[in-house]
């Protein structure tokens, strides 16, 4: 699997934003921002899983572009000799924390939908 850094916004120390809080000082000129960072490794997912025809897909994590927020997965359908479905997954819906239990399952979820259309929901093809 492959690790990515996931940039987040970033926070502001003060959050109510009122100088009050610091003991009635002024407000400093630019509020404090620091960059949170997580460390994540996209799922792959090489349990077969069933689809309604009784077939079933596997697929296999291919990129992630931070600038469009999707991840890319190549999904390959058993018994298909086609070219594999490459499954775009826009990744907003998930929110900021994707080492929740919960993401690998809505991730799984997200690429059952693109796999039981049997088509690519984008133009792009790994190299």
């Amino acid at each position: 699997m492959i690790a990515w850094r996931i940039r987040r916004q970033p926070e502001i120390a003060c959050r109510c934003g009122h100088h009050a809080c610091s003991g009635g000082a002024r407000p400093p000129a630019r509020p404090v921002r620091r960059l949170v960072s997580v460390a994540f490794e996209f799922p792959e997912f090489t349990q077969p899983v069933e689809l309604p025809d009784g077939r079933s897909w596997t697929a296999c994590y291919d990129s992630y572009d931070q600038r469009h927020d999707v991840a890319y997965y190549v999904v390959t359908i058993a018994g298909r000799r086609a070219d594999p479905v490459v499954a775009e997954v826009w990744m907003w819906p998930a929110g900021e924390d994707w080492t929740t239990p919960g993401f690998a399952g809505w991730l799984r979820d997200q690429v059952h939908a693109i796999a039981v259309t049997g088509a690519s929901n984008t133009p792009y093809r790994p190299s």
